[in-house]
């Protein structure tokens, strides 16, 4: 049971914004993040784990519904990971806050980007960059012009960082941030080829930061 102000009224739903929760649902737990409803980057912390997959799966059902007809559902069972640090790819945006580089994900309902530390839910291989990204850009002349840094980690442990940067972003630069990539053993833009390996499915998907 919830208070909530509507914001969207449509034909076959509303869309709402919470003001106050009355009665929680019994499912409902405390989020694993202190950022959580003011980052953008997740929706499902008030929920535990088995419950997250549990909600995806019925979205899933409810969006192939229509192209299923009556045919008897066949479901496997999901390839899940650990509750936390599972994310081995991230999106950062990137902006200026007192003259100085700010690396995180956008605020939820927002543009605005929060600057994100640490991360629970991101691989512990790339914590450490979401502290030393900002120190790199800022040894840049032109970081600004950079919109977004992809981070990713794949199976075997390689790391990668590709940007997607404005024209007029500095070869200078670029090759700077090549630099700094390589000593610090991360694999440099779109060069990079990483591999996502499913074993039980004999399967390795290549890709990259991109």
């Amino acid at each position: 049971q919830v208070r909530a102000r509507v914001i969207n009224d449509k034909r076959e739903f509303a869309e709402a914004q919470l003001l106050e929760i009355i009665e929680p649902a019994p499912m409902r737990i405390a989020p694993g993040c202190e950022l959580f409803g003011r980052c953008g980057g997740c929706q499902l912390q008030m929920l535990d784990s088995a419950e997250q997959v549990s909600h995806k799966e019925k979205s899933l059902r409810h969006l192939l519904q229509p192209f299923a007809g009556k045919a008897d559902d066949v479901w496997v069972a999901p390839i899940s990971a650990a509750p936390w640090h599972y994310r081995h790819r991230a999106r950062l945006a990137v902006a200026e806050q007192n003259d100085r580089p700010v690396v995180g994900f956008k605020m939820a309902g927002s543009h605005q980007v929060l600057a994100v530390p640490s991360c629970p839910i991101l691989d512990r291989r790339l914590q450490p960059l979401l502290k030393q990204l900002p120190e790199w850009l800022a040894q840049l002349a032109q970081w600004r012009r950079i919109d977004e840094l992809l981070l990713a980690v794949d199976s075997d442990g390689q790391i990668a960082l590709g940007w997607r940067a404005q024209r007029a972003f500095p070869k200078v630069d670029a090759e700077k941030l090549e630099a700094l990539c390589r000593a610090a053993n991360v694999a440099p833009g779109s060069a990079a080829t990483l591999t996502y390996a499913v074993p039980s499915q004999h399967t390795a998907i290549h890709f990259s930061p991109e």
